[in-house]
């Protein structure tokens, strides 16, 4: 419970990341001995972390189709939407969150044999839907210059960047991609899925030749950032079988 409240709670980065740590430290060195119901506990409190360190208010939820024809002063009235300034996301949340990210991946390789088979899906669904959040926060221009108008920074390397969180995503999609692959029969799909989009993605974002200054370091943020993803499917599709890679495709 001490070390949760440090996670969600601790303003100071060093402190919080150390408890980030000597949670990992503590679910893969003695995870192995924990009956399901620990894990169960565990897991609640990985998603609860999680979920609270996310800044889930900046991303307005996806309107009804039915509400998209009205006309926007009617859909505002109806639906209003919290502006996006309300709050800034915490600095060190965001660093803690690459940790969670971390501590997911390794807990669904390390002791996976130890989890009850509804907290690995849990947890791999916890990882998703981190990736996701990212992806979704680094497609919104608006939000990120909203932001940026507010002075917040985070990701930022040079005056002409929005602020954005490529490396969770990132981080998440190559721990994703970690689990998927350490239990790779049962995830051949999802292993496809991750190979084709992340390569795709990363073509993608490397030939674009953007207009707007924003948008071609939009394109310089990803294409580097997607290297070491593309780096780790590389090494792994070298270490697979030719039946292997034939069963995947």
């Amino acid at each position: 419970e001490l070390l949760k409240r440090w996670l969600v709670r601790e303003s100071e980065d060093e402190l919080a990341v150390a408890a980030a740590t000597s949670y990992e430290t503590l679910l893969i060195e003695h995870g192995h001995q924990f009956p399901p119901p620990i894990w169960e506990l565990v897991t609640a409190e990985l998603i609860a972390i999680q979920d609270h360190l996310l800044p889930h208010w900046l991303l307005a939820p996806t309107p009804d189709p039915a509400t998209c024809a009205m006309y926007p002063t009617v859909s505002q009235m109806f639906f209003p939407t919290a502006p996006v300034d309300v709050q800034l996301p915490s600095l060190t949340h965001m660093l803690v969150l690459l940790e969670v990210q971390r501590i997911c991946g390794n807990v669904l390789v390390q002791v996976h044999t130890s989890l009850p088979r509804a907290c690995f899906d849990s947890i791999l669904t916890c990882l998703r839907e981190s990736i996701a959040f990212a992806r979704q926060l680094n497609d919104n221009y608006n939000v990120r210059l909203a932001l940026l108008n507010r002075n917040w920074r985070y990701g930022c390397q040079s005056a002409q960047e929005l602020p954005h969180m490529v490396a969770h995503e990132i981080t998440g999609t190559r721990e994703y991609f970690k689990a998927v692959c350490y239990h790779l029969p049962r995830f051949r799909v999802n292993f496809k899925t991750i190979v084709e989009s992340s390569l795709n993605e990363y073509l993608l974002w490397s030939n674009e030749k953007g207009d707007a200054r924003s948008q071609s370091m939009d394109l310089r943020q990803r294409s580097y950032g997607y290297v070491p993803l593309v780096v780790d499917i590389l090494d792994q599709l070298v270490l697979l079988s030719r039946a292997e890679v034939s069963n995947s495709y």
